[in-house]
């Protein structure tokens, strides 16, 4: 008789149709995370196309808010499901159209993107150019291929930039489009911080190969930086602001009625600085320049103290001979005067053996001006009621008013009402 030999279970597996057959735990792993990732980017493109609907709704009443018109075509969409492209036709946001100044912001087409990666990102596609006019005609404008933005919507529907990019950008002068500088990379920082009772407001700026050559200038910067802050009781930029423009215009008034009343004093300022004084408020700037061989950092800090200003300028300067050589070479500065700085810049401030570079501190404070431990100028006697109001000033303001006076169109007319930018 003959014996019948038993099958191994995995003979016996693999004789089982294919659809009844046992998945690999490791396949199913995969095949989940396909699946989550398929649906996370999907519910990503519709997010994400419903935060660049509402960023644009809120962009458009903001400008029009502020008394822009705006000219442009719908979005329409597509990078289904992994990257959302809205492709924006036509934008044109123009303000002041007319005989005075006017600025407009223009792109044809443009296209804004998001990354699942960076869902607060957006990237803006070209070319945009924005420009001054004057008149109608141009005076200045900044062409861009591309831009980068953080852009954050609120629950009220308030649009917030942190940070600003812009790469490929040329600035261009006049009608014919005089190119007068070309910049690799553009950033734009804003920062808000709350310090006490004060809030501190901050902008950085940031430029990378920044090329004069188009201009005539034969001046190439690896870096330019540009920035400062300042820290005041009032909560918005926006308030600070306008705190400032109702200043300058109750000043202005005031400058022009002792103009032609021919006062000798000007406006005392006094109550201005007993003012900023008790609220702490504080600034500071801070300019950058590096080229191939050379190295420049200014900064200026600034206060009240004792109802007078309180200010430290600190310079430190690497191989400035060699920034002074470029500059000779644009012909905006004599050998002469060059050589003369250089062995001036030489042999005042310390050198400062970390950066290797020298570095030169002027302070004025206890209303004493010094360059180190030197005293340069005292204003021990110096009064804000009693600055004296130069004659010149009053003659430039009353005849620039006359202008203004005389350049005035008809009663009715809204031809030539501008808006201050």
């Amino acid at each position: 008789m003959t014996e019948k030999k038993s099958l191994s279970k995995k003979n016996v597996n693999s004789n089982k149709p294919i659809g009844q057959q046992s998945v690999p735990l490791a396949t199913k792993v995969i095949a989940t995370v396909i699946l989550l990732a398929l649906a996370g980017c999907t519910i990503f493109w519709y997010v994400a196309k419903g935060k660049l609907q509402a960023m644009e709704t809120a962009v458009v009443k903001h400008f029009e808010e502020k008394g822009f018109v705006i000219e442009k075509e719908a979005l329409t969409f597509s990078g289904f499901p992994f990257s959302v492209k809205a492709h924006l036709p036509k934008l044109k946001v123009t303000r002041g159209e007319g005989k005075g100044t006017s600025i407009m912001l223009q792109g044809e087409p443009v296209e804004l993107s998001i990354a699942p990666w960076r869902p607060s990102r957006v990237t803006v596609t070209g070319p945009l150019t924005y420009g001054a006019y004057m008149g109608g005609s141009p005076v200045l404008s900044l062409k861009v291929g591309r831009v980068r933005a953080d852009i954050t919507l609120s629950k009220d529907s308030k649009v917030e930039v942190a940070e600003w990019k812009l790469y490929d950008v040329e600035v261009l002068k006049g009608e014919m489009d005089q190119k007068l500088a070309s910049i690799a990379e553009f950033s734009l920082k804003n920062k808000e911080k709350v310090e006490g009772d004060l809030t501190r407001f901050m902008v950085d700026c940031d430029l990378e190969k920044v090329d004069f050559g188009g201009a005539g200038v034969p001046v190439v910067l690896d870096a330019l930086s540009l920035g400062g802050s300042i820290a005041t009781p009032y909560k918005s930029m926006e308030d600070l602001s306008s705190a400032v423009q109702d200043f300058n215009k109750t000043f202005n008034e005031d400058l022009k009625k002792r103009c032609e009343e021919k006062a000798e004093y000007m406006p005392s300022l006094k109550v201005l600085m007993h003012a900023i004084e008790d609220s702490k408020s504080h600034a500071d700037i801070h300019i950058g320049l590096k080229g191939s061989d050379y190295d420049v950092s200014l900064k200026l800090e600034g206060s009240v103290k004792d109802a007078f200003p309180h200010l430290i300028f600190t310079a430190d300067l690497k191989n400035v001979d060699k920034l002074l050589d470029s500059v000779v070479e644009t012909g905006l500065l004599s050998p002469s005067v060059a050589r003369a700085s250089t062995l001036f810049l030489g042999n005042v401030g310390t050198m400062d053996e970390k950066t290797n570079s020298r570095r030169i501190e002027i302070r004025l404070e206890e209303k004493i001006l010094k360059m180190g431990e030197k005293t340069l100028w005292e204003f021990k006697d110096f009064d804000w009621e009693t600055i004296k109001l130069p004659a010149q000033y009053c003659s430039y303001m009353m005849s620039n008013h006359r202008e203004k006076e005389s350049e005035a169109l008809p009663s009715g007319s809204l031809a030539g009402l501008a808006p201050v930018l």
